[in-house]
């Protein structure tokens, strides 16, 4: 029954710890679905448990003189027959002692998630997908396409600053290519990253330009090429 009600927990609590952490985000692109490999060995570790502690105490009392249990005689502390009682007794309390500690550095890893610092500013941040070429536009159409658009949500209500991006941050994909330095040898790390973004982008999500300048309207497909480097 404990194992039982342990799974209800499990599936209730994945679901109330996203609730509290995206309070107003009711349709979350993350799953925090227990494991059900880990559920499975949950389960058979309580029923394991069950067993164990259920079946060894009623094994040693199976063993008692009936006449000492009737007159309530009082084992001596020197009594061999209650050291496997005292061994599962520290073998519980160590268990518990775990699932504490467990319990409370998770609550520590969550409190700390929450005010991590990932280099952007989430708060009131909304992210749009959408597909330009499946909507069928052509490429000769897409700068207009994405022109109206900044146009329109910037005249929202309430809407700060709109940019637009290949990849939006932490969504955990990129493109990648190689960088070579003019009149450098080549080098062993040549490996980067890059997003296409539009100039307000870096405001939309809160990252300032700490040198230089940051992309502007005049940088255009017939201007000298620019990139902001992290």
């Amino acid at each position: 029954m404990g194992g039982l009600a342990g799974l209800a927990v499990a599936y209730a609590g994945a679901g109330a710890i996203l609730a509290l952490i995206f309070p107003d985000a009711p349709n979350l692109p993350v799953e925090a679905g227990p494991s059900l490999p880990v559920l499975g060995f949950a389960f058979l570790a309580s029923l394991a448990t069950g067993v164990v502690f259920g079946t060894a105490p009623a094994w040693l009392a199976s063993h008692a003189q009936p006449a000492e249990a009737l007159r309530g005689a009082n084992r001596s502390t020197q009594d061999r027959s209650s050291l496997p009682q005292k061994a599962l007794v520290v073998v519980q309390a160590a268990f518990s002692v775990v699932l504490l500690a467990g319990a409370i550095l998770m609550t520590k890893s969550l409190a700390n998630l929450e005010h991590q610092n990932f280099g952007i500013a989430p708060t009131n941040r909304y992210v749009v997908h959408f597909d330009a070429q499946g909507g069928g536009y052509t490429t000769d159409r897409v700068p207009a396409l994405y022109r109206q658009m900044e146009d329109r949500f910037s005249a929202l209500p309430g809407v700060a600053s709109v940019g637009l991006a290949l990849y939006s941050p932490l969504e955990g994909d990129n493109w990648g290519s190689s960088v070579f330095p003019q009149g450098l040898p080549e080098p062993n790390d040549n490996g980067s990253t890059w997003d296409r973004v539009s100039p307000r982008f870096l405001d939309s999500i809160g990252v300032p330009v700490l040198r230089g300048r940051g992309i502007t309207a005049q940088d255009t497909a017939s201007s000298q090429p620019v990139a902001i480097v992290n």
